[in-house]
């Protein structure tokens, strides 16, 4: 399958790369063999931080997946993007949206279209502890967020995208974590396997029940 990560990456010191930034360069690095993977890195700022993943967009992918850090003590895998960028802080260009709309015409929300209990399930018992997330927040993590699921909606493409948020301060994204999260994604965003968490009905099993 061909899957697209996108990061936002802290700015800072070059010799201290975050959670984020280290994970995408373990994921370019690793070997897949029937799969291609391609990262993208976004820029910790409002007026640049969608363009890179945007331009992206226009190949076609199976599935996309957003990274972000979170204060949490567990990979967060959320579930609805909101129509609203608020924060505190301003990016190094001295932006700061205090309840702004993302897109001014868009919908209130949008819902990931991830199967996240499925992935929750399946990171943790990769040994990557994990969590379905109510809130991404208001910030730059929900604003790409909300605009890749807005994108894609109004393209009607229906692949898996959404927006998968790691623990802060956990730099050291090694290699054996880095192989078992991609395998985790791999595994459960292909769309030509039945997924445990699909609502397909098994209309002779109901036969047999009512029997």
């Amino acid at each position: 399958m061909n899957l697209l990560i996108a990061g936002i990456v802290k700015e800072g010191n070059a010799e201290s790369k975050d959670t984020v930034a280290s994970a995408l360069q373990l994921f370019a690095e690793l070997e897949l063999t029937g799969n291609r993977v391609e990262t993208v890195e976004l820029p910790e700022s409002w007026d640049g931080c969608f363009a890179p993943l945007e331009q992206r967009l226009a190949k076609q992918w199976d599935a996309v997946v957003c990274l972000a850090e979170k204060d949490c003590d567990s990979l967060a895998i959320e579930r609805v993007a909101i129509n609203e960028a608020d924060v505190t802080l301003k990016d190094k260009q001295g932006r700061r949206p205090r309840g702004k709309e993302v897109l001014p015409s868009g919908a209130t929300g949008h819902w990931t279209s991830l199967p996240y209990r499925e992935l929750a399930i399946k990171f943790s018992d990769a040994k990557l502890p994990a969590m379905a997330s109510h809130s991404a927040g208001t910030g730059l993590a929900n604003y790409v967020f909300y605009c890749l699921m807005d994108r894609l909606e109004r393209e009607k493409r229906r692949i898996p995208a959404g927006l998968i948020q790691l623990p802060s301060g956990h730099a050291n994204f090694d290699k054996e974590k880095g192989e078992a999260f991609l395998s985790v994604l791999l595994q459960t965003l292909d769309t030509t396997k039945i997924r445990e968490d699909s609502l397909m009905i098994d209309m002779s099993r109901m036969r047999s029940e009512v029997r």
